[in-house]
């Protein structure tokens, strides 16, 4: 259920109250009470109370009469104090009941203080996500459907507007949007319970239906290891057959569909690195050979208000055929912050959901399994390339070393004004395919980073991305170049490739691709060694290989001069007032 903002009366009126709150209350309690507030007062005018001659003593009989958990009016009668007496009494005086019970319902009022770390445990999504999730749950009537952090409610409001006879259960971490959970039930009557539990992996919260879950981004595992629960202790120490994972993802995919009845559907969304990360490559094995799961849907980007990290959805459930993968990266509605996902996008992931296409197909365990089960789905519907004598990058070099680690500070002290002809390469001096001129100087390089230095015709390559940066050295006589952490340092067997062929290749979109289905990474890509090395480049003739490399040079070049041109038209433009004013 979309919050609803068009009505910029009630807006403003809620924003005069807020601002008083903070005017008037010291230290206030914060995210979502102010609909709580409107919900005390709404039940206070169904009571037959008015604004004038409120005390503290009718708010708090309204709230004891009021069909929650015990545990929820202990939250509700914490609201009530002498200092917030007026706050009640400008709702009750300046909004209608049924405008009270729509603010409870529907409207999202920015926080009166900052986020709690719980909050960030119960992560808001966006509407348009809510009503993709609904879609593909296909939740029938009387299903029992759980949100595993449901937060203040919202995702279980769509499930009821979606299905008014649907049971709902729901856990949030916060108190005071589990009790925002809770009223916004008990406002719709449904039949639900609303807990706030921090043990949510204790995997004693019910059988159901439907489950949906959207676990806290960038929670680590060793975080919830503190106080591990029965269930969860063998999920971490390795004794489960799944293994212990590296994302925490896992964990909740894993308790999803433990609370899941035998037909039913779990939706989680999960971040893509958890979909190919070499350590969660046994977990992932686990749900595939196991049946678990049955569809992962790579979302666009930039969905969410408080993180650009890619998220996947997967669809867990009973599943003794093949995995449909579906790319839906290309369904955003672009916006000014935030994108999101149109009515017509949603439809268009249902229906590539039913069959093969550019964007969607089926694959077979032993297809994952040939992929280190990898659930992102990008990597299922793109053809790999057609290489002449494909061979490991492995097998074609002499050396592949990683940059020598400088922390920023040791740096500071390291480098000069002067030329002294010791330089130091960073990933930000790689630029459209060329080394930049203007290195950093340093005043001294340790001799046991020789393995380090730059010889002319050294592949350089970016350890994270994607994209990928790519270069070839050409180091003058008697400079010594030394590259940093952050960069790849390949010599390769100049006999069988060219370093300008192999670069021409991985700045292609081939090379692109087959560089990025080696990545591994929840929040930052990045490129192990072991991973590097079996990237397959082409190996055509000696003849051929040099008149790409020797195309790419003149592109290189181009660009060069191009970029001489725009620093002139540059520097014309910035005096060109002056030359005509005559200063």
């Amino acid at each position: 259920m979309a919050y609803d903002k068009s009505d910029a009366d009630i807006q403003t009126r809620l924003w005069n109250v807020a601002g008083a709150v903070r005017g008037r209350i010291k230290d206030f309690i914060g995210d979502g009470s102010l609909n709580l507030f409107a919900y005390v007062a709404y039940r206070a005018l169904d009571r037959g109370l008015n604004s004038e001659g409120l005390t503290s003593g009718n708010l708090l009989d309204v709230i004891d009469s009021t069909p929650v958990s015990a545990e929820h009016r202990a939250t509700l009668r914490s609201l009530v104090s002498n200092d917030t007496v007026d706050v009640f009494r400008d709702l009750m005086r300046d909004f209608s009941d049924k405008e009270l019970r729509d603010i409870v319902l529907r409207w999202e009022i920015e926080p009166l203080t900052r986020y709690s770390f719980d909050r960030l445990k119960d992560p808001d999504l966006p509407p348009s996500l809510q009503r993709l999730v609904v879609d593909l749950l296909h939740i029938k009537n009387d299903d029992y459907v759980a949100d595993l952090h449901c937060g203040d409610g919202a995702f279980l409001m769509d499930v009821l507007e979606a299905n008014p006879s649907a049971r709902v259960y729901g856990n949030s971490a916060d108190t005071l949007r589990a009790c925002l959970a809770e009223v916004r039930m008990s406002l719709v009557g449904a039949e639900h319970l609303i807990e706030r539990r921090d043990d949510l992996l204790g995997g004693h919260l019910g059988t159901f239906d439907r489950v949906f879950d959207a676990p806290p981004i960038g929670m680590r595992v060793a975080f919830l290891a503190k106080g591990a629960t029965s269930y969860l202790k063998p999920l971490l120490d390795g004794t489960d057959p799944m293994g212990r994972p590296s994302s925490a993802d896992w964990l909740y995919c894993r308790l999803a569909y433990d609370s899941l009845t035998d037909e039913g559907t779990a939706v989680v969304i999960v971040t893509n690195g958890a979909t190919f990360n070499g350590g969660d490559i046994q977990t992932r094995r686990y749900f595939v050979e196991n049946g678990m799961v049955r569809a992962a849907i790579a979302l666009p980007e930039g969905l969410l208000t408080y993180t650009t990290i890619p998220l996947t959805v997967l669809v867990l459930g009973k599943n003794d055929g093949p995995i449909r993968f579906v790319d839906a990266t290309d369904l955003a509605t672009l916006g000014r912050r935030t994108n999101a996902l149109s009515d017509d996008a949603i439809s268009k992931i249902e229906a590539r959901l039913s069959q093969d296409g550019d964007m969607s197909r089926l694959a077979s365990r032993e297809d994952l399994a040939t992929r280190d089960y990898s659930l992102y789905a990008p990597r299922y519907l793109y053809e790999a390339p057609e290489l002449v004598n494909p061979t490991p990058l492995g097998d074609l070099a002499v050396s592949i070393e990683r940059g020598a680690s400088i922390r920023a500070s040791d740096l500071d002290d390291l480098t000069t004004p002067e030329d002294t002809g010791l330089y130091f390469l960073r990933l930000a001096d790689i630029s459209d395919g060329s080394i930049s001129d203007d290195l950093p100087h340093l005043k001294s390089v340790d001799p046991s980073t020789e393995r380090q230095w730059l010889r002319s015709g050294d592949l350089i390559l970016s350890k994270n991305g994607a994209p990928f940066k790519v270069a070839v050295a050409d180091v003058p006589d008697g400079r010594t170049v030394l590259a940093n952490g952050n960069l790849y340092i390949i010599r390769v067997d100049t006999e069988r490739v060219d370093p300008y062929f192999v670069a021409a290749f991985l700045a292609s979109e081939d090379g692109k691709r087959s560089l990025e289905c080696m990545v591994v990474g929840t929040t930052i890509p990045n490129l192990p060694l072991r991973n590097l090395r079996n990237v397959q480049l082409p190996v055509p003739d000696m003849e051929t290989q040099r008149r790409v490399a020797a195309r790419y040079r003149a592109d290189l070049d181009q660009i060069a001069v191009l970029k001489i041109r725009l620093d002139s038209a540059r520097a014309a433009l910035s005096a060109s007032y002056d030359e005509e004013m005559g200063h």
